[in-house]
Formats: C-alpha cells, structure tokens, sequence
C-alpha cells in the first residue's frame, strides 16, 4: 500500500496545500482508493470496524447498510500538520496509520470536545483560570493518539479535529474514509426519519438533456480487467432479454370486475357533474379522478400483486400511481404513448359488447374483454381503441428497472424504438447511471448479431455440422453442399462454394502433418465469427509452412484461390490471397478472420484440407 501511495502521490501534480500542510489525498483528486484493489484488504476491514463500532453504540444494523463514500491517503513530511476540521458530509469517519513515529513527536490526531457537557462555567477550562486541578475523562478539552502503524481510530464525522506537526524525519503515513449511514432499501425494513434512504432510491433531477449525464467514472475496481483488448463501454452493462420480462410482455387477467359491479360503477359516472371531467390533450379521453375508495381499484391492485409475486417479481419499494377513469369513444383514436412508470394497468369496468384493443405502435394488437385487467410495458408505445370505460393506474418496479426513467424527455418521442426504451430503463446494474446513447446502441447491435449468428446456426443443422462442427465435407450430400455454398449469400449461385468441390489441394499424409503441428502449437484462443464461441488458432509463417508439407504442395495451396475462380487481380501476393476462400463462400460478407500478412491459420483437420 505504502508504493500505491507513493505512485498516486507522485502522479497527483503539483501541491495544493501551503508547505507546512501535509499532503492530502482528497484536495489532489485521490479521493477513490476504496475503489482500487491495491486497498481491498485495508477497506474490507475498514467495513467490519465500522460495523462492530455501531454495534457497541446500540445501532440496530439490521435497518441501516453503511457505505464507504470516500478514501484518500495522507503524507505528512517534517514540521506538516492537518488544520482543525470536521467532515461535515459524512456520518462516521476512520483514519489507518501506515508509517510514523509511535510517539507524540509523529504528529498526533487531536480530537476536540466541542459539547462539553460537564462545563458548569463558561471558560472555567481555560488555562489562564487554573479552574480544574487536573484534567481528566469528565472535562477534557481534547484529547490526542498518538500515529501508531497498525492503528485504526474510528469516530462520528461530526468530531472536530486536527494532526499536530511531524516534528521527526520519518514521512506520517495515513488513510482517511468517510462513511455513510442509510436505511435499507426493502420495504419490510420501514423508513426512518433520522436517516437518510439508500442511494438505489435516489431520483436524478431531469436537466432536459438528451441523456442523463453519466457520474464521474473512479479507479476501476480491477483495473486489470479493462485493459484486455477488445474491452469496449458496452461490457460495463447486461441487457436482459425481452422474452417473458415482466415488463415487456403484455398480460391479460380476465373476471376482475363483473357485470354486477358495472351496474353500481355505471350509476356512479352518470352521476359526476360534467366540469369534474377533463379531456387529455388529445382530446381523445375522458379523465377522472376520485375512483380510489371503488373496490374495483382494491381488487385490481391485489391482483396485480398475487400476478407478480406468482410470477417471482421482486416488489421491493414497488410505487403506486393515483388511478383514474378513462373514457373512450371509437369516433377518436387517441395518440400512441408510453408509461410514465415500468407497468400501465388497465381494468375495462364496463361489460358493453363493443370491442376494444390495446394496439402497439410497433405493431401487434391485443383484444380487452369486459372485466378483464391488461398489464402493460410502460417501455412500450400503445393505446386503447374502441368504445370503452377503463380503471387505468400506473406501477413501478425499482428492483427491475429504473424509476423516473421513463420520464426523461429521450425516451419519450415516438421515434425510439420500443427496444431501446426498454434496454435504458432495465440495463444492469441498476445502481449504475442510465446507459449513453452510444453505449446503449452499440450493445443492441452487438446482442442482435450475435443471436442471428446463433439462431442460423441453430436452425439449420447442415450449417451446424459442416461449418460450426467441423465436420468432413467430403460426407456432406449434393443438397447440404447447395446449402452450404449459398449461407449467408442472400441467392441461389452455381459459382460459389468450390471450396468444396474443387480437387484437394493437399493429400492424406499432408494433412496428418498439419494435424500433428496444430495439436502440438494451439495456443491462442479467439472468437469465432460464425458464432462468437471460442476458438484455437495456430499461426504459420510461410517458410514453416513450406518446411512442414514442401515448397510444391505450399504454392498448390497458394494457387487455390486461382482454382476457385478468383480474379488474379484480387489475389495480392502472400497469404493474404487466404482471404478468397471465405470472400468466395460468403459472398458480401467480412471474411472469417482476418488474416495477417505472411501467415496463414489452420482451422482445424478438414478447414486445413
């Protein structure tokens, strides 16, 4: 830890601190050490201190988490001090002493009793009045520990203090945090007044720009990790799939309201005075408010519970909208609009035969019996058609997606995809910002290739054992070979696939050699292009290759790209002229791999044939 320090010291820049002032993390922008896996060891038992400290101070641990909010080193040189202070935007602070003098000459922490409750006269501590004969545990003015190495102190932020100067050659070495008390997040934990809710509850305020801006990224937490190629932004989050998501799927409860209850709901509405209805901006919907004490709401909210908790639905902190009565007349159709929370419920009260339809903007409908309750994806553009009278209230989901994203002005215009709407608000982990656009798009993009990669693969089975398997094209029968020589080309050509069908360019034996030299040299392990999975590569320079199966057998495999039907003029020299094999099969498409230029890549037993 001591050479972490040093390295962040050193590459911190210039001092912002006056030279009598120890050099502190936390005004040089190395404040995030709790985040970098050279401190895991001190930080986790940091966590446990504090723990144990709040215990023996009679907190209730099982309604508060506790949260490392910062960490920040400290140096202290000769004749270096820390200024009195407090941490005013912390609950409970640390210091962990590294390096230094065990006595009072490294510098002591002094901690100051502001309270002073056992003070009957102001100033009766001072020393210029003599007024205790000694001082001790009830009347302290302050009191000092000495920077001991291997010393963890733990206190409440809110204690003023100050380091005294290191008056010894021998560098102050310490670590400060800053922690945080909140309550839990689950709703079976209550809330309390004197703490603060934990950040996952926290709303951003909209700034009305395209996007949320996303926090300040700190140190990694394995740096290591991001650092290996081919890592990119969109590895920072998981999208899940929309198949069966609660909130994307459209579900259909049927009896929740009768026709019974529509004769009372019915009688009620006739008897609400015009001007207590408004229209919505379509002009489409007659709105009402003031149907909450209607057992139609109880029972549509219990059943939206017993739904979702059948369904294993995490309902943790789940938040109800205010419901409301909506009236429809097919003469109007209202405009397509997405939820302002994850689910949108619809009860259609009314028991008229009239039809009536949720229609989605990106296409699909579902048909609304009388008495049943549709649950909506807010993530969706929708609406209701035809002549109906629905309890409509909105829900949201804080374990599954991010409340009051849907909210935010760009995810809103009817241009955005269904799709992305969805992968913004449920994107993983939650406690991260909101994806950026970029982000966002290029990690659909990525799942979509990769699943019609797969799907294809999937589906067709010649294409799964010839060219995923690897399997002998010398077995594949005249209507696999079609199959195969057409994948991925978007049409029926009789020029293509002679990979398959030209005269072998290497005989048995060669072939047993190249084998023999693969087993022995696979070392690399790279994506596959047809479906992402891994796969060993063996590099082979020309003059190994030539060595392996002979300069002639070499320049007929160099000639194979001629053999097919390559124009010579495509064909540069080297082996880069390997790139026709797959140019030639997949004919509009990237090649396979690419290969370097004066290598060649042996895919296997029968690619090598």
């Amino acid at each position: 830890m001591l050479h972490a320090i040093d390295a962040l010291r050193r590459n911190s820049g210039a001092q912002r601190t006056s030279p009598t002032s120890s050099w502190t993390g936390d005004v040089h922008n190395v404040d995030r050490i709790h985040l970098d896996p050279a401190f895991d060891w001190l930080t986790r038992q940091v966590g446990a201190q504090a723990l144990e400290y709040l215990g023996a101070l009679g907190h209730n641990l099982s309604k508060t988490d506790v949260y490392i909010q910062r960490a920040w080193p400290i140096v202290a040189a000769r004749d270096q001090r820390v200024a009195r202070h407090a941490h005013h935007t912390a609950h409970l602070s640390a210091v962990y002493y590294l390096a230094g003098s065990r006595d009072a000459a490294g510098g002591q922490i002094r901690f100051f009793n502001d309270g002073k409750p056992n003070q009957v006269a102001p100033g009766i501590d001072s020393d210029m009045t003599a007024g205790y004969s000694e001082h001790h545990a009830l009347n302290y003015g302050s009191a000092v520990y000495a920077p001991v190495p291997g010393r963890l102190i733990l206190f409440p932020a809110k204690l003023s203090h100050s380091v005294e100067p290191n008056t010894t050659d021998d560098p102050r070495i310490s670590i400060s945090f800053d922690l945080v008390i909140t309550s839990r997040g689950g709703a079976e934990d209550g809330r309390h007044e004197f703490l603060m809710p934990p950040p996952v509850l926290w709303s951003r305020v909209d700034r009305g720009e395209s996007a949320p801006a996303p926090a300040p990224a700190g140190p990694a937490r394995h740096p290591a990790f991001v650092t290996v190629p081919g890592y990119q932004p969109i590895d920072d989050y998981a999208l899940p799939s929309r198949e069966g998501h609660p909130l994307w799927e459209t579900t259909l409860l049927p009896h929740v309201s009768s026709p019974a209850a529509w004769a009372q709901y019915r009688a009620a509405l006739d008897g609400i005075a015009p001007e207590d209805w408004w229209r919505d901006h379509s002009g489409a919907l007659l709105l009402w408010q003031g149907c909450e004490p209607w057992r139609a709401w109880q029972d549509a909210v219990a059943r939206v519970h017993a739904h979702l908790r059948n369904h294993d639905v995490p309902l943790a902190d789940a938040g109800l909208g205010t419901p409301q009565i909506q009236r429809r007349s097919g003469a109007l159709e209202p405009p397509f609009q997405r939820g302002r929370k994850h689910l949108c419920a619809y009860l259609r009260i009314d028991h008229d035969e009239t039809p009536c339809m949720i229609e989605f903007a990106e296409g699909g409908a579902v048909p609304v019996a009388p008495g049943t309750l549709a649950i909506v994806a807010g993530a969706r553009l929708h609406r209701l058609t035809g002549d109906s009278c629905v309890l409509h209230f909105q829900l949201d989901l804080p374990a599954l997606a991010r409340i009051n994203a849907l909210g935010h002005s760009g995810l809103q215009p009817a241009e955005v995809l269904d799709t992305t709407v969805f992968a913004a608000i449920a994107a993983q982990p939650l406690a991260a910002p909101m994806p950026a656009p970029e982000a966002l798009f290029d990690k659909i993009r990525w799942i979509d290739t990769r699943d019609r990669r797969r799907s294809r693969s999937a589906l067709c089975p010649t294409v799964q054992r010839l060219l995923i398997d690897h399997g002998d094209p010398q077995t594949a029968s005249a209507a696999e070979l079609a199959i195969v020589r057409n994948y991925g080309t978007g049409g029926d050509s009789s020029d293509r696939g002679r990979l398959f069908i030209a005269p072998g360019a290497l005989d048995a034996a060669a072939c047993a050699e190249l084998r023999a030299h693969a087993d022995a040299h696979m070392t690399s392990v790279v994506p596959d292009t047809v479906d992402d999975l891994p796969e060993y590569q063996v590099n082979l320079s020309l003059d190994g290759l030539s060595d392996l199966i002979g300069a002639e057998r070499t320049a007929t495999l160099l000639a194979l790209p001629e053999s097919v039907g390559a124009p010579p003029a495509a064909a540069p020299s080297g082996y880069e002229r390997d790139q026709h094999f797959p140019a030639r099969l997949f004919a509009g498409h990237p090649p396979l791999h690419p290969v370097p230029r004066r290598s060649v890549r042996l895919y296997g037993q029968h690619r090598a044939q």
